[in-house]
């Protein structure tokens, strides 16, 4: 335990000033010292411990946190997904910023005497007694390990791993090895199975209605939070998946690792590298209809795209050829017009990478469903997904969801989705099947403007094999397979 507690333990302490008098609150901290408090856990929003009153007796103790609402964690997961907190919220550190950006959007964190109920059974009617006091005295040191605890407790799992999995953690540490072994034999199984179902995912060729309400991939509740640094390289996994289909042969395949490779080098290179500046007409891409000696200011860069500081959402609706026939966004823009995978590239970079924009909650979640793409890329973390329309096949690429952890972000990401970010047919689809459509989309706006950077020839070249057509985008009817 630390001498110096730290932001967030002073503040628990601050608010329990609050709570309790200051006498009684001085006789909790003298009766923590002199009784033993045990089997402190978590269950839903309810803390609980059991209190040795004396040798003979122990009382029962819970405190009740009022729980965020949807609309507040959905907030919260727009917070906590920018880049400035990811790796403190890796590293369990709870920057206090983070707390302001709550209070700024009114969402309470620590409790007050509205918001929590406290209960022991050594009296049903009084609330404040020594046990309960102690137990919310003692809770501040709970906090050094588990610095989001509070998040757990009101609904919101922002740790990696759970207050009761770090307190087990700490039990069996002398069982380290024992479960070090077990734990290989579970990844060896673990392994197996990801590539049986890895093996099993494009067997089947999706009718186009399946890809939208049926994506058939793992959910794995039990993984915890998942980071974006903590995505896995699945380079092997893909081509092993990819070398497991029929139809596929060696020069496909080696076209495949191809793309794979220039895919991570033009994000790598042609992405990163790119910085946007006022001192000469910079912009990543051109709009058809722009014209090419505008400099790059923040004044140019709301007109170019319609006014970003003015869009109400952003709404994007597939037809059922599976192409985008409208991109709304409730506003004046030359989405209105110019509707495609690539222009849609261009602005989320262009947001990305610009000083001076307009920010809020959906601008920010797309940014973020934007970097998390390129994550997924550069770590080989996507596949190629199969599906027919009328008598078409086309192939899409989508994030590698046969892996348990990708699939556990696709749900977190789920829960923030917006309404309607992706329709189908003017129909809603499931928010898991929108962000897994929206994330094809922008792959394949990056393929299409890499491919922008190759001469006619060399393009013509790709597009000419019917296969490296479709991996690229293009749609092919159904007898070529």
């Amino acid at each position: 335990m630390k001498e110096t507690l730290l932001w967030h333990q002073r503040y628990w302490i601050d608010c329990l000033k609050y709570i309790i008098p200051t006498k009684r609150l001085h006789e909790a901290i003298d009766y923590t010292n002199t009784h033993e408090i045990t089997d402190m856990k978590v269950k839903d929003n309810h803390f609980t411990a059991k209190i040795m009153h004396d040798e003979n007796t122990v009382f029962n103790c819970v405190i009740a946190f009022k729980k965020f609402t949807n609309k507040e964690k959905s907030i919260i997961n727009t917070i906590k997904s920018q880049n400035k907190y990811r790796k403190d919220i890796e590293d369990n550190i709870f920057p206090e910023t983070f707390l302001d950006e709550l209070n700024m959007r009114n969402i309470t964190l620590f409790p007050s005497i509205f918001n929590i109920d406290l209960n022991c059974d050594c009296n049903k009617n009084k609330l404040l007694c020594d046990h309960i006091i102690s137990l919310m005295y003692k809770m501040t040191f709970e906090f050094e390990d588990n610095p989001f605890l509070l998040f757990e407790l009101k609904g919101y799992q922002l740790s990696s791993s759970s207050y009761n999995q770090n307190n087990e953690k700490k039990i069996s540490l002398e069982d380290t090895p024992k479960e070090d072994s077990n734990d290989n034999a579970d990844m060896e199984i673990n392994v197996d199975t990801q590539k049986q179902d890895s093996d099993a995912n494009m067997q089947t060729i999706k009718d186009i209605n399946d890809i939208f309400y049926n994506d058939g991939s793992i959910i794995d509740t039990d993984k915890g939070h998942v980071f974006i640094d903590n995505l896995p390289d699945l380079y092997e996994e893909t081509l092993n998946m990819i070398n497991s289909q029929g139809f596929i042969d060696e020069n496909i395949t080696s076209f495949i690792e191809s793309l794979l490779i220039n895919l991570d080098d033009y994000i790598n290179n042609d992405i990163k590298n790119h910085i946007l500046n006022m001192n000469y007409y910079n912009d990543f891409i051109y709009t058809p209809n722009q014209n090419k000696d505008h400099k790059h200011t923040p004044i140019y860069f709301n007109y170019k795209w319609g006014q970003v500081d003015k869009w109400k959402y952003l709404s994007i609706n597939i037809n059922g050829n599976y192409s985008i026939s409208t991109i709304d966004v409730g506003a004046k823009s030359n989405f209105i017009k110019y509707k495609s995978s690539k222009l849609l590239f261009g602005f989320l970079l262009e947001y990305n990478k610009a000083d001076e924009k307009p920010l809020n909650n959906m601008l920010n979640f797309l940014d973020t469903l934007y970097l998390i793409t390129l994550e997924l890329i550069k770590k080989h973390s996507i596949i190629p997904e199969i599906f027919k329309f009328n008598d078409k096949y086309r192939i899409r690429w989508i994030p590698a969801i046969y892996n348990p952890l990708i699939s556990v972000l696709i749900n977190q990401l789920a829960m923030s989705c917006p309404h309607q970010l992706i329709a189908f047919n003017r129909k809603i689809i499931p928010e898991r099947s929108q962000i897994i459509t929206f994330i094809s989309i922008i792959i394949d706006g990056i393929i299409k403007s890499c491919l922008d950077g190759l001469d006619k020839k060399e393009q013509n070249k790709l597009l000419s094999d019917p296969l490296q057509a479709m991996l690229l985008g293009e749609s092919k009817k159904k007898n070529m397979i």
